[in-house]
């Protein structure tokens, strides 16, 4: 196995931005098994990788983007992105939009949003054709070095929040295809939209509405 990073509980807000570390984002389990030649498989992340993002000061109606879901893929084949669900959703979120790029490649940042806000569009993300990942996973043992982030790719998501109760999902699920063959890989990413999460102030307590603990573990 090996790791891309470590990785946080992500909040953001107009009223605090507070980054708790959680150990995540450990990329990918292990090769060993591979998939036919022709086919391409998804790698989902090893068990007990999964991290939260917060984004507070939200509103019924505004999209909210994360790219905060890296993969990479085993196999010849091509892999095709041809949808994104969200895992235990409680209803308040729904999906816009969603795309893929390629990770950064060494000195550059992984990956592409610089802030929830920004659109997908404004960073890049193809908007139209086929969503294609054909980059494959570093050979096993050297993963982790910069000159490997080549072989990984980013998917971007924009969501909504739909009413007035805070909108929350616990993954995300990928439904692509390879050779016709259509597959599914899930991604431990926790999701809450709410209202102010420090109503009292940033000494306060949080706001109970954006409280994300239930999320954090699989």
């Amino acid at each position: 196995m090996f790791g891309l990073s470590k990785a946080t509980v992500r909040r953001y807000g107009s009223s605090r931005l507070a980054t708790l570390t959680i150990a995540l984002f450990v990329l990918p389990v292990t090769l060993g098994a591979c998939s036919a030649p022709e086919m391409g498989r998804l790698v989902e992340y090893q068990a007990g990788a999964g991290g939260v993002v917060v984004v507070d000061t939200t509103t019924v109606g505004e999209v909210i983007a994360f790219d905060d879901v890296v993969f990479c893929k085993e196999g010849a084949g091509v892999v095709e992105i041809e949808g994104v669900e969200l895992v235990e959703s409680n209803g308040g979120l729904s999906v816009v939009s969603f795309s893929v790029l390629p990770a950064g490649e060494a000195g550059q940042s992984l990956t592409h949003l610089t802030s929830p806000r920004q659109r997908l569009s404004e960073a890049g993300y193809p908007t139209m054709g086929p969503l294609l990942v054909d980059r494959v996973c570093p050979a096993e043992g050297e993963a982790g070095r910069e000159s490997d982030l080549a072989g990984f790719t980013v998917l971007g998501l924009e969501v909504r929040r739909d009413n007035s109760a805070p909108g929350t999902a616990r993954g995300v699920r990928v439904l692509y295809s390879s050779n016709g063959i259509a597959q599914t890989a899930v991604y431990p990413l926790g999701i809450v939209l709410c209202d102010d999460l420090y109503p009292a102030g940033p000494d306060s307590g949080a706001n109970e509405q954006c409280v994300i603990e239930q999320l954090t573990s699989w």
